[in-house]
């Protein structure tokens, strides 16, 4: 029994003595780095000095901003004009998610370098790391400016991304050949993925990896025309093309769109390659399947040249925030609409 008294005691005072110290290294730390967000002294971010990369950009030859942004330098500035008020906005550009604070951060990037910054980020899909070295300021504040910046991006581009009007689904359905203008499709539509860490519904059998999906659908000229990105990769892209509002937009028009095999059976919005079957003709019959697939296998290709142009979509996620992937992935697709018309 004093064994037992004796050793409950020794537990007791050296408990006492670890959480004493955890206490200590608590205060230690919050006095380095300030209480509150927003509030107090913020020793770490006073280690870093801002630097102006667009300066730097502005001063070399070459395309250097096209490397960095896919615009030139006129049209990068022609962004930062367009998208001031929703950069400036900061947290505000999130509805519903005002600044804790109440007013709005202050932050020593210019509005330029905040959206370059935000641009490398997904044209180059640059960590945070590498980005705290090329702008002078803390990870945390890349973090955070990246958001900020890319919320305002989707919300400020968000007319890049729209249906054609019934005279230019017309003309786009002329382009995809006779064959296709009778059953007026004027585009098709696809999925694609972007790949994550581990995660519940991220999981795809078909391709034995965790992903997150996208739909995307484009028109006859590869501008992109509807997406929903971030669904999980679990499902099929029939099942993720039923549960997005293209069936509404595609009944409202009376139009159609080209998909391949995996969307049989959505419905009569989607031309499929089973549509053939109502051919009896065998060489028209083939003549169909090898036209529907030059024609449907567009998408595809144009979802590689956004991919190529904005890794964010085609790398590896890493953040644990599947809702920021939809926005950036979203961003992206607004971005390749505006580089695709100013080409």
């Amino acid at each position: 029994m004093r064994r037992l008294l004796t050793a409950l005691l020794i537990f007791i005072v050296v408990n006492g003595i670890y959480i004493a110290r955890q206490r200590r290294h608590v205060q230690q730390l919050r006095e380095a780095i300030g209480v509150g967000r927003g509030r107090g002294p913020r020793a770490p971010h006073e280690h870093y000095e801002a630097i102006d990369v667009v300066d730097q950009l502005t001063k070399q030859r070459g395309r250097s901003f096209e490397k960095a942004t896919r615009f030139s330098r006129q049209q990068f500035f022609d962004l930062v004009y367009e998208l001031l008020p929703d950069i400036v906005a900061n947290r505000e550009v999130r509805p519903h998610v005002p600044e804790p604070s109440g007013e709005i951060r202050s932050t020593k990037l210019t509005v330029p370098n905040r959206l370059l910054l935000a641009m490398k980020f997904l044209v180059c899909g640059s960590s945070g790391d590498d980005l705290s070295t090329q702008f002078g300021v803390s990870p945390s504040t890349v973090s955070e400016d990246i958001r900020h910046v890319v919320y305002a991006i989707a919300a400020g581009l968000a007319y890049e991304i729209d249906m054609p009007s019934p005279e230019q689904q017309q003309r786009l359905s002329a382009l995809l050949g006779p064959e296709f203008e009778r059953t007026f499709s004027f585009g098709s539509v696809d999925g694609t993925f972007t790949r994550s860490f581990s995660q519940t519904g991220d999981f795809s059998g078909h391709r034995h990896s965790f992903v997150r999906s996208h739909q995307i659908a484009t028109d006859a000229l590869g501008y992109i025309v509807h997406v929903v990105a971030g669904q999980i990769g679990a499902r099929h892209d029939a099942y993720n093309y039923q549960k997005s509002n293209l069936r509404e937009l595609l009944r409202a028009c009376g139009a159609t769109m080209l998909a391949d095999a995996g969307y049989e059976g959505c419905g009569d919005e989607l031309v499929t390659p089973s549509a053939a079957n109502r051919i009896l003709d065998a060489d028209q019959r083939a003549l169909f399947l090898e036209l529907h697939t030059s024609r449907r296998s567009r998408v595809e290709q144009y979802i590689g040249v956004l991919k190529a142009l904005f890794r964010v979509v085609g790398n590896r996620w890493q953040r644990h925030d599947r809702q920021f992937l939809s926005v950036c992935v979203f961003a992206a697709c607004a971005l390749y609409n505006r580089w695709k018309r100013l080409r």
